[in-house]
């Protein structure tokens, strides 16, 4: 696995050795490649990290700053050791817990939330609502869920609202904003 473009670009990064799920290379640069203009400047959440690797692939292509959340002990350790080999552990934070207790304790605004939960634990409606509940999403933040193509992930969850996929072969992203109540 590696940083694939911007400033880190060829970086190789460490993987967990955990039974966690790496974004593939080509599916991570189709990910970027759809989300290139909304990246410079960005504040960055990468829930269920794993290797950190969609959050120090937005720090390399001029995102502000990250927050990794990873609840593997030491899969969190990975992501420190990345981000230090990479020279972005300035602009990141790296927190060792639930997405659940670690969407409650922050305190700033995000405008893409990346989350790449386990694909057969049924997570993302709750990660979602969660999300839509909190206060921590920017009024134009993008949600990118990773999910297994079989999955079908709601339209909508309260504020949020599905207005895209993109799927390559067993993987899929679901796209969210944020929309206005219509009352």
């Amino acid at each position: 696995m590696r940083v694939i473009a911007g400033k880190f670009k060829g970086r190789k990064l460490e993987v967990p050795k955990t039974t966690l799920r790496p974004t593939l290379d080509r599916t991570k640069e189709t990910l970027f490649n759809i989300l290139q203009t909304e990246i410079p400047e960005a504040r960055v959440l990468d829930i269920f990290s794993g290797s950190g690797s969609l959050g120090i692939e937005a720090l390399s292509r001029g995102a502000e700053s990250c927050v990794f959340v990873e609840i593997n002990k030491d899969a969190a350790k990975v992501i420190k050791a990345n981000c230090e080999k990479c020279g972005c552990l300035p602009q990141s934070s790296v927190l060792n817990l639930s997405y659940d207790s670690a969407i409650g304790s922050l305190k700033q605004k995000f405008d893409i939330v990346f989350a790449d939960p386990p694909y057969h634990e049924g997570l993302y409606y709750g990660i979602l609502k969660r999300l839509e509940k909190s206060d921590i999403l920017s009024d134009d933040a993008i949600v990118v869920l990773e999910h297994d193509t079989e999955n079908e992930l709601p339209d909508s969850v309260g504020n949020l609202s599905k207005y895209r996929v993109k799927s390559m072969g067993k993987c899929s992203f679901s796209f969210y904003q944020v929309v206005e109540d219509k009352q």
